[in-house]
């Protein structure tokens, strides 16, 4: 549980187990002042290399549709010895897709947020943590005024990243895949980032990157379809106005 505001000013920085970057008990991520404070103390204490990341298609680079600003941390302590690693990914370019279904017998109701950044950060001994910041563009958990018109909004900011949206709602086959493959990438990245390094960035071949891109693309045509019933066309341009890699 995390310790609240108050009382974590009150004790100091004893509480910060910076030994085990980058994680802490203490620190609720979804609040801004608990985690500017150990953003704060892990950047006092520790060197932070980054690395923005290109890919190269038949020797040129190209645009990664996946994502925007792709990049790699790697934590120094003053020794040079590495204690951790950050993948981050800005503005992911296709909808992450999850449904409710009470029972067998109801409709199954699909739901869609854009994910503005998620991150990976892992230590040297295995461990690792996933934060997540989106908004949810259709949503039926949160009823709120927004504007002059009652709709649905929930955000989230640098949450930790929940394998189970929400009570009661799965994650679509599209999206289980694509965190997936995010995951897989950052372990090849830690096992290997060195070779990679070129001119201050990690210049890496696209591989089948692209075509999993493509497949990952028709799964989500595939699912609205399979959960949208009748509206499924409606709900497929709603989505490529706010994705409009998807079209």
């Amino acid at each position: 549980m995390a310790i609240p505001t108050k009382i974590l000013a009150e004790t100091g920085n004893k509480h910060l187990d910076l030994e085990k970057f980058p994680f802490s008990r203490v620190v609720d991520w979804r609040k801004q002042e608990q985690r500017q404070k150990y953003d704060e103390l892990i950047a006092k204490k520790y060197k932070i290399e980054n690395y923005p990341i290109l890919y190269f298609k038949n020797g040129g680079i190209i645009e990664d549709p996946w994502y925007c600003g792709e990049r790699f941390e790697v934590i120094y302590d003053n020794e040079g010895v590495i204690h951790g690693y950050i993948l981050s990914f800005k503005n992911i370019t296709i909808p992450i897709l999850f449904y409710k279904q009470k029972s067998d017998d109801d409709k199954p109701v699909l739901t869609y947020a854009r994910t503005n950044n998620f991150e990976i950060i892992a230590n040297t001994n295995g461990k690792k943590i996933k934060l997540n910041s989106f908004d949810v563009s259709s949503l039926t958990w949160c009823e709120k005024i927004i504007g002059n018109a009652i709709g649905y909004e929930v955000k989230e900011n640098r949450g930790i990243f929940k394998e189970v949206p929400q009570k009661g709602y799965n994650y679509c086959q599209s999206t289980t895949e694509m965190l997936n493959f995010l995951e897989n990438h950052f372990e090849v990245l830690k096992g290997s980032w060195q070779q990679y390094v070129y001119g201050g960035s990690l210049r890496m071949d696209t591989g089948d990157r692209l075509e999993r891109y493509e497949k990952i693309k028709s799964q989500i045509r595939t699912e609205v379809k399979k959960y949208c019933g009748n509206d499924w066309g409606k709900i497929t341009r709603d989505i490529q106005k706010k994705w409009p890699t998807m079209k």
